[in-house]
């Protein structure tokens, strides 16, 4: 969503079509009392992201 009003405002402009997709990185350290914690924040991380149709490449 960052990139989201600029790319609009720049297509409005006609500075860029619509296949300019927003896009950007996302890190995520990951702290837990052990590893089963971790991996339960992570998918829940994961779960968050894909309710909200951000794609996940790894």
């Amino acid at each position: 969503m960052v990139n989201e009003f600029l790319t609009r405002r720049r297509i409005a402009e006609g500075m860029q079509n619509k296949r300019g997709m927003p896009k950007g990185r996302l890190y995520v350290s990951v702290v837990g009392r052990d590893d089963g914690h971790r991996s339960e924040l992570v998918e829940s991380q994961r779960q968050v992201l894909a309710d909200l149709s951000v794609k996940v490449y790894n």
